[in-house]
């Protein structure tokens, strides 16, 4: 089994500096959503669609006892997660990664049907 965990950067750092809030009156902006789970909304459905691209077969789930979860995982009690993605080679099937043929490739209609510039 292999993890994955990611420092935190220097612009993490930065960014949490006091000077940050003076653009807003010394006051912290109340987000409806963080933006961060946005942000990692997007990386998951970008690593699903990569992962469906290469003949595997993802899932997206919450998770209900995040502690066991953590130490399957042996992930630190600093880290949270936002979003559990599964991924994996469909059970059954005769499909090996180098035939893999991804539907989305199979189906994908000419650019010049999807892609528009400047007008509709």
């Amino acid at each position: 089994m292999s993890s994955c965990s990611f420092a935190r950067p220097i612009t993490t750092q930065r960014y949490q500096k006091p000077d940050k809030l003076e653009t807003t009156g010394g006051t912290e902006i109340e987000w409806p959503a963080p933006y961060w789970y946005v942000d990692a909304g997007a990386a998951a459905m970008a690593l699903m669609f990569a992962a469906i691209d290469e003949g595997l077969d993802t899932a997206i789930f919450g998770v209900t006892d995040v502690p066991a979860l953590k130490r399957t995982l042996g992930v630190p009690d600093d880290v949270h997660f936002v979003v559990v993605v599964t991924m994996g080679y469909p059970a059954g099937d005769d499909v090996f990664p180098d035939e893999a043929k991804s539907a989305f490739n199979e189906r994908r209609k000419a650019r010049s049907e999807v892609v528009h510039w400047e007008r509709w």
